[in-house]
């Protein structure tokens, strides 16, 4: 008599990570390929937290103000393994320009070795850049990746900043895609450029 409805609750929890999945690639749907190429070939299977101290949270593409993300945020959160180290990435695929990608991606922040979600005791291979998009290039997309380190600690090493590819890194250093999130920024009077006349 008990047996159902713990079959019910099973059912109705499958049913709901289905669709969570299904949100998911539907929400990262645009970074498996544009004009340009493959920016991320399969979606994150976890959507990860990003708070930032003033108060903005990233929310699957939702639009930020850079004068509101200035500094690292205060607040990053993933399901995790105890005992696995993650790295961590922030990318812009739009730069210089969505319509004229020539050096995706941008390289924003790289932390690895990082115990659970504690990016404090992680290393830092690039210090953090703000959300900085050029004035009269629109929206850019900033991707925030998190991956499992499948071959133990990373050794200090050297990354570009420019034409950065996150899954191509990753397969060089045996990482495995475990969440993600994204927001969109375009310039505003936080950035330098003002005077520059859009065409």
């Amino acid at each position: 008599m008990y047996l159902w409805p713990s079959i019910a609750l099973l059912g109705f929890l499958l049913v709901h990570q289905s669709d969570a999945h299904l949100d998911l690639a539907e929400a990262f749907k645009e970074f498996k390929q544009d004009a340009h190429g493959d920016i991320l070939p399969s979606p994150p299977p976890k959507l990860m937290k990003v708070k930032f101290g003033s108060g903005e949270e990233v929310n699957l593409g939702n639009e930020l103000a850079p004068r509101s993300i200035r500094d690292k945020p205060t607040h990053l959160e993933w399901e995790h393994e105890p005992g696995k180290l993650y790295t961590l990435m922030l990318v812009d695929p739009d730069a210089p320009a969505r319509t004229a990608p020539i050096f995706r991606s941008y390289n924003h922040w790289l932390v690895a070795n990082i115990p659970g979600n504690d990016i404090a005791k992680g290393l830092e291979l690039r210090e953090f850049h703000r959300s900085a998009p050029p004035r009269c290039t629109g929206l850019h997309r900033y991707l925030y990746l998190v991956w499992e380190q499948q071959r133990g600690p990373a050794t200090r090493h050297y990354t570009t900043r420019i034409n950065f590819q996150p899954q191509d890194y990753a397969t060089r250093h045996g990482l495995k895609l475990v969440a993600g999130n994204w927001h969109q920024s375009q310039w505003d009077s936080s950035l330098p450029g003002a005077f520059i006349p859009c065409f």
